[in-house]
């Protein structure tokens, strides 16, 4: 295949006779009769369709893999020399949607021919696609047609004849989904115990926040001693049933005599516990004096 059939040289013999016509003049010696193509459409044949969704801020296509086999119906008559070479090139896409194959000369070429269209083509055709939806798209289903240019051009000699054609695609709106509202983060339930209910002298006993939640979510709280000790924690809630929850715990071992008690103030939330007391008995030589929060 000679070079004037490079997608330049498609480029700039079209540009030079500009469209104005179906039908370009070609010199005496080799007079083009008919040119003309169109992708054959109908219920036996599935249109190119581009699928757009709304993601919540722009349209985005959403059948990038998809690939359609199309058919193009083609005829090209001349008379005097025969031509050698012809394609159909897409501008937008920068690529062929069919060549004549190579080495092949005729006067008279008729036929139906197959064609794929998939994403390389369709790539560059986003930005159009989108601006239709932009336009047309909304809470309902909608399909709209977008028609391409496509030029088929025949070589013979160094004389080119072209007609620009359409490649035509259906764009699919998809509804867009409606915004769900914003649910804010609440706490359904608080409590704060102690593991074991009733500690042992020189035992491990933990210390115990509990918090439920309508969704998962980060909770900060202060822990809060009677003597006026105080902590700042946060625990994360996940799914826990049918619900969303976590534990937070501190462990302390006291081997004397201890009496305390302990709140749960949340931050953000209006809620905290009530005192909760947390008392170790180690016997009369035990001493009652409190000691600090372990860090």
């Amino acid at each position: 295949m000679n070079d004037a059939f490079k997608a330049t040289g498609i480029k700039a013999a079209v540009t030079a006779m500009a469209l104005a016509t179906p039908l370009f003049a070609t010199p005496a010696h080799a007079v083009m009769k008919d040119i003309k193509f169109h992708v054959v459409q109908g219920s036996y044949h599935q249109p190119v369709t581009m699928e757009m969704k709304h993601n919540g801020s722009k349209w985005v296509w959403a059948n990038k893999s998809a690939t359609y086999p199309i058919k193009i119906k083609i005829k090209i008559k001349t008379v005097g020399n025969k031509f050698s070479s012809a394609g159909i090139f897409v501008h937008e896409s920068n690529m062929y949607l069919w060549k004549m194959a190579q080495g092949y000369r005729t006067r008279n070429y008729e036929k139906l021919v197959p064609a794929s269209v998939g994403k390389p083509m369709l790539s560059p055709l986003q930005g159009k696609a989108r601006a239709l939806c932009d336009v047309f798209g909304g809470s309902k289903k909608t399909v709209r047609d977008m028609n391409i240019d496509a030029v088929l051009s025949a070589y013979h000699s160094a004389n080119v004849c072209g007609y620009k054609g359409k490649l035509p695609i259906k764009v699919v709106c998809q509804a867009k989904q409606p915004k769900r509202a914003k649910i804010d983060l609440k706490v359904s339930k608080l409590k704060l115990y102690t593991v074991p209910a009733r500690p042992k002298c020189g035992q491990p006993v933990r210390l115990v926040t509990e918090v439920h939640t309508n969704k998962p979510g980060k909770v900060n709280f202060m822990l809060y001693r009677h003597d006026g000790a105080k902590q700042a924690a946060s625990l994360k809630t996940g799914k826990a049933g049918k619900g969303y929850a976590k534990r937070w715990a501190k462990t302390y071992t006291f081997k004397k005599s201890t009496k305390r008690k302990y709140m749960v103030v949340l931050k953000g939330h209006p809620l905290s516990t009530s005192w909760v007391p947390l008392n170790v008995n180690c016997g009369v030589k035990g001493s009652a004096k409190a000691a600090g929060l372990k860090k």
